[in-house]
C-alpha cells in the first residue's frame, strides 16, 4: 500500500517523531538497507528521494549509512541523533498516575488511511473524496511533531512525552 517514495518519507518521520517525543532537535540520520535483487534502482532513488525530502523539511542531515543485498526482501533501519539542552529534556518516565493526557494531531487518522488503501483506494494518487485522500496522506506521509515538541518541553508544563503512532492504547501503559 506504500509506494517507494512515502516510504522513504515514513521511514524519516517515525524516527524524527521519536526525537520530538523527547522535546529534541534532530540533526543527522543514518541509514543501513538490504536490497533484494529484484528490486529496481529506480525505487531506490524514490525512497532517498522521500527520505531526503522529510529531512529536510526538519533540517536533519542524512550523513552516512550502508547498503548490502537482501535475499529475503527489503531491510531498513534508520538511526536519528539529536539533541536537547539537558534540563529540557522530557521522558516518558515522567508520566504519574492521575496526569492529564493531551495530543498534538488526530488519533486514528493514519489506521484510517490505511483502511482505505487495503480496501480500495490506490495510493496517493487514488479516487477519493477530499476526507479521504487526508487520511490516505496521514498514512503514507505521516509529518513529525518535531515543533510542538521543542515547544512543549520548552514550555516546562508537560511531565513526559512520548511518540504514539504504534497507537494510543499501546503506548498508554
Amino acid at each position: 500500500t506504500t509506494d517507494p517514495e512515502s516510504l522513504g518519507w515514513k521511514s524519516a518521520a517515525v524516527n524524527l517523531s521519536d526525537i520530538a517525543a523527547m522535546g529534541g532537535a534532530p540533526r543527522f540520520c543514518l541509514t543501513a538497507l538490504g536490497l533484494p535483487a529484484s528490486l529496481a534502482v529506480e525505487d531506490i532513488t524514490a525512497f532517498y528521494r522521500g527520505l531526503h525530502a522529510c529531512l529536510r523539511r526538519h533540517r536533519t542531515l542524512l550523513v552516512g549509512g550502508d547498503t548490502c543485498r537482501s535475499r529475503n526482501g527489503l531491510t531498513i533501519c534508520v538511526t536519528l541523533l539529536g539533541s536537547a539542552p539537558r534540563r529540557k529534556v522530557v521522558r516518558r518516565s515522567g508520566a504519574r498516575p492521575g496526569d492529564l493526557i493531551f495530543v498534538t494531531g488526530t488519533v486514528g487518522d493514519s489506521a484510517a488511511g490505511l483502511g482505505l488503501l487495503t480496501t480500495g483506494g490506490k495510493g496517493p494518487g487514488a479516487r477519493v473524496p477530499g476526507a479521504g485522500k487526508r487520511l490516505i496522506g496521514r498514512q503514507l506521509r505521516p509529518e513529525p511533531r518535531v515543533a510542538w515538541g521543542k515547544r512543549l518541553a520548552g514550555s516546562g508544563l508537560v511531565t513526559a512525552m512520548i511518540d504514539i503512532s504504534d497507537g494510543l492504547a499501546s503506548d498508554l501503559a
